[in-house]
């Protein structure tokens, strides 16, 4: 089941998804209306996931910023990848985002802050292994899953 939903990702990466200001087709929300962070503001992508109950569960940890338009993940290294890795976030379906004076705010399904530009992340999901070019975002991917922490920065 997981290769399965692994590699509908892969496709759904390479294909692209929520490019461009579009009617959410969330049909839990049972609206027409745009998300609110479509067509709004700086990013020029904000990438979600198709609907699924599981996410991959590896672990990423770093800075959630915005570069070029781009909703990041400037990731510090690690024993497996032991240099800087800045991640282009697809994130889970549902999310959207809004800006602030402050700058971008991600919002869960139900419309509540989960994470703020600036905040450092700990971060399920996992990694695709190809590099993508949505609009002006290209790079590797991170598939976000839960998110252990967000920390203002101090």
């Amino acid at each position: 089941m997981k290769q399965a939903m692994v590699a509908a990702l892969l496709v759904l990466a390479l294909v692209g998804c929520n490019l461009a200001p579009t009617v959410d087709p969330n049909p839990d929300l049972g609206s027409n209306e745009p998300s609110p962070g479509f067509g709004l503001g700086s990013l020029t992508a904000f990438p979600t996931q198709p609907k699924s109950d599981e996410y991959l569960e590896a672990l990423t940890q770093g800075t959630l910023v915005v570069a070029d338009g781009c909703l990041r993940l400037q990731a510090l290294p690690s024993v497996e990848y032991p240099y800087e890795t800045n991640y282009l976030l697809y994130w889970r379906y549902g999310n959207s985002y809004r800006e602030t004076d402050e700058g971008i705010q991600v919002l869960g399904a139900d419309g509540k802050v989960i994470a703020k530009e600036g905040d450092y992340l700990v971060i399920g999901g996992g990694e695709t292994p190809v590099n993508v070019t949505q609009g002006t975002c290209e790079g590797l991917i991170w598939l976000v899953g839960e998110i252990a922490s967000a920390t203002a920065p101090q």
